[in-house]
């Protein structure tokens, strides 16, 4: 896709509500390039998680400053900030509004080839320190040359010089009034004024929750650079068991032969393994898995009871060179690793402030990167809880995140 206006798009991709938040230039409100980079990846982020998107950028990728650009009275108008891979590639781009007069998301490309205001750049000058760029509403942007030997502007969405300055542009009141009226036609002034305040309130607010069950992080992460997530391999339209239904609801302490469980039906549905269901229902192999680590209702089975009864089971199901084993403490990228190589991965946590001391089995995970270095991982999971725990997500929080079992089904 070459290039798409967004102004009235970007309203249904960012949802939220909040308070206005602009900082005075030269009489002229604007916000700041660090807000308008996260504006930008949530914008990039809310487009890969919708289900009706064609057009979205390639995960993971990261969000990246290119260009600030100015009205014709110098004030700040907008920015342009590069889309890439995960090798660096150039992968489109995204241009936000500064101001409150323009969109939050102004237009987008999600083509790998270079953007109109680049091509602009390098056909007037080699030089990009030397150039400059406008952007006064509407659909055109100009370039402007500061060398000696450069004469007017570059019109940027046209591709052709204009033999007026800077100067004259602004004082042109019919390319003034053509530029704010095909933004009038396209949105209201109190749309507008909603969408911005809906937007900064989701630049604004970053807080994982700490009770409850998460739905989906992204309602608590917002102030991030960059974005990363991977789902295993048919791992999330499986009918994982939960202690929802009977007879797993008469075991309070139960969740470790469920998640047991869980993982043999999804390696019996998702890889063909159907000899891992027990005597014929998944209710059985609950049992057997109770059998199996010696469980007793009130009492918790222990990671490396629960890791030899894993093994034992699948290889009495014929599966003779399967292999489980656990490690402690796990790090965030060890169990990052696991998902992107299709490998489920049952979790144990340990006061956690919902799920207390719980097991449960991965199936992919959520990465929000930060200027500063940071991150924040959420994995998904079929909690073992509900009915519709697929849908549900833990924060990685490593004093929580006691042990990790895998299993080789072979």
């Amino acid at each position: 896709m070459k290039k798409l206006l967004s102004i009235v798009l970007s309203i249904s991709l960012l949802l939220s509500m909040g308070t206005v938040s602009f900082a005075e230039e030269n009489s002229v409100e604007v916000i700041d390039a660090v807000t308008a980079q996260k504006i930008a990846t949530n914008f990039a982020i809310a487009r890969a998680q919708s289900e009706d998107t064609e057009e979205s950028f390639p995960l993971p990728f990261k969000v990246v400053f290119d260009e600030t650009m100015y009205d014709f009275e110098g004030n700040v108008s907008a920015y342009k900030f590069d889309v890439v891979n995960i090798d660096e590639e150039y992968s489109g781009y995204i241009i936000t509004g500064a101001q409150s007069e323009y969109a939050p998301i102004i237009e987008y490309s999600t083509s790998g080839t270079e953007s109109f205001i680049d091509n602009a750049k390098a056909e007037i000058s080699n030089n990009e320190n030397a150039l400059k760029v406008y952007y006064n509403g509407g659909f055109d942007y100009f370039v402007e040359s500061t060398e000696a030997d450069s004469a007017g502007v570059y019109d940027a969405s046209n591709s052709s010089m204009v033999s007026r300055s800077v100067a004259m542009l602004a004082n042109n009141a019919e390319l003034t009034n053509i530029t704010a009226g095909a933004t009038a036609s396209l949105v209201s002034e109190q749309q507008l004024e909603t969408e911005w305040e809906n937007t900064l309130a989701q630049v604004m607010s970053s807080n994982p929750p700490t009770s409850g069950y998460i739905s989906d992080p992204f309602d608590h992460e917002t102030g991030y650079s960059g974005y990363t997530m991977d789902y295993i391999n048919n791992a999330t339209g499986q009918p994982y068991v939960s202690t929802t239904t009977t007879p797993y609801s008469n075991y309070s302490t139960g969740c470790g032969p469920i998640a047991a469980t869980n993982l043999m039906i999804y390696n019996s549905r998702a890889n063909g393994k159907t000899s891992l269901m027990y005597n014929g229902s998944w209710a059985n192999t609950f049992q057997r898995f109770r059998t199996l680590t010696n469980h007793v209702d009130g009492y918790y089975v222990i990671v490396r009871n629960l890791t030899a009864a894993i093994e034992n089971f699948c290889i009495a199901q014929g599966y003779s060179n399967s292999d489980a084993y656990f490690q402690d403490n796990p790090s965030v990228n060890y169990m990052i690793s696991s998902v992107q190589s299709d490998d489920p991965q049952i979790i144990l946590v340990n006061n956690h402030y919902t799920y207390d001391d719980h097991y449960m089995l991965t199936l992919g995970y959520e990465t929000y990167r930060y200027s500063n270095g940071s991150s924040t991982t959420y994995f998904r999971v079929a909690d073992g809880v509900s009915g519709n725990s697929v849908n549900r997500y833990i924060y990685y929080d490593a004093p929580i995140f006691v042990s990790v079992i895998n299993v080789d089904v072979s």
